[in-house]
């Protein structure tokens, strides 16, 4: 992540020479021949007010931004729309962009940019998405990714089930080669889970989503001021206002594969709040994974229980040492690091066939 996000934003591109881009304004109205209303025209209402008086939203087709030829729209969430794009060598991304609801909102924009300013420092590791280019679009931010297909882990959990052991194994070492990366490079994900860890069609696991990420060192804007990330992955010492650290991701990284071996999250009744609650009472255990996965051998078992202690000095002590524990897995000994079971393969192939593969727009949260 950038230092000082306030420099690093200046220098972007700024103004209508940073992009060109073209939309068109199509109504079930004007779909079927009849006339536009005012709504519909150039200078109508914009969308808050359309969504502030109850009218009609009319679907925006947008051609291209900033070079980039845009062929679909992926996803559209609460936060960001993401489209295919091609550039002027026929190469593939995915371009993240604000909704134009949210262009003149700064804490959007700032946690945009704040995704593409940390990505860009990001780009020597096959398990990180590659960011490619930050640029504005007519005031809007946007970020130019790798273009991935597959399915993030939470698309398999939700698939399948409880994911099998060698398959996870397989999963959690290349999570942790990029976590590992990730924190070699001075910076905390912040939202380690399942959304945010992507399986390709080939195999590779991918950690994405850096819009909360944080330096080690920065006392930089954080989002809102307050408690970041997803309730459940949320580590206790987060919860009571210490700082981010590799530690914290390492219990969110153990609660994602607890998540992953079962079907179901350690501390999941009731609302936010009470997972936060159970979250920070050090006299709730979470029951073992086996608990739930009787086929989860009682190594993987002792290692995922290790990565959710609310102790941190029980806590294993960072992703390099967790990468070097799965290696003594008896699982693992003469087996690849990769995904490269014919089970996972037959799994993909078969979704593959189905036209269930979807890029980052299918599966994946990445636009939220």
């Amino acid at each position: 992540m950038v230092e000082n996000w306030k420099s690093s934003a200046a220098a972007l591109p700024q103004g209508k020479e940073a992009l060109t881009c073209r939309r068109e304004t199509v109504t079930a109205a004007s779909a079927q021949g009849a006339r536009p209303g005012p709504l519909d025209a150039p200078g109508g209402l914009n969308y808050n007010e359309r969504l502030s008086r109850g009218a009609p939203i009319a679907r925006e087709a947008v051609t291209s931004i900033s070079g980039y030829q845009v062929l679909a729209k992926l996803r559209e969430g609460a936060q960001s729309e993401l489209y295919l794009v091609r550039d002027t060598a026929g190469r593939r991304f995915a371009l993240k962009v604000l909704p134009q609801r949210l262009a003149g909102v700064k804490s959007a924009s700032k946690r945009l940019m704040n995704e593409g300013a940390t990505g860009m420092r990001l780009r020597h590791s096959e398990n990180v998405i590659r960011t490619e280019k930050v640029g504005r679009d007519e005031g809007r931010n946007f970020v130019v990714l790798e273009y991935l297909r597959g399915q993030t882990l939470r698309g398999l959990i939700r698939a399948q089930g409880p994911v099998s052991e060698r398959d996870l194994v397989a999963i959690a070492r290349q999570s942790a080669l990029g976590l590992s990366y990730i924190h070699e490079q001075g910076i905390v994900h912040k939202d380690v889970k399942p959304d945010n860890i992507f399986v390709t069609d080939e195999g590779v696991v991918k950690i994405i989503d850096f819009g909360i990420a944080e330096s080690k060192v920065s006392s930089r804007f954080t989002f809102f001021r307050k408690i970041e990330g997803s309730p459940s992955y949320i580590a206790p010492e987060l919860l009571e206002k210490a700082r981010p650290d590799e530690l914290s991701d390492i219990y969110a990284f153990g609660i994602t594969l607890y998540e992953a071996a079962t079907g179901r999250l350690p501390y999941s009744a009731g609302g936010a709040q009470q997972i936060m609650n159970w979250t920070k009472d050090r006299r709730r255990k979470a029951e073992p994974p086996r608990t739930y996965a009787e086929d989860l051998s009682s190594y993987m078992d002792s290692l995922i229980t290790k990565c959710i202690e609310k102790d941190r000095s029980a806590r294993v002590s960072s992703f390099t040492a967790f990468y070097a524990s799965l290696g003594r897995n008896p699982l693992m000994r003469g087996s690849a690091t990769g995904i490269s079971t014919a089970e996972l393969k037959k799994r993909l192939a078969a979704k593959r066939a189905r036209g269930g593969s979807a890029g980052q727009g299918g599966s994946q949260d990445a636009a939220e």
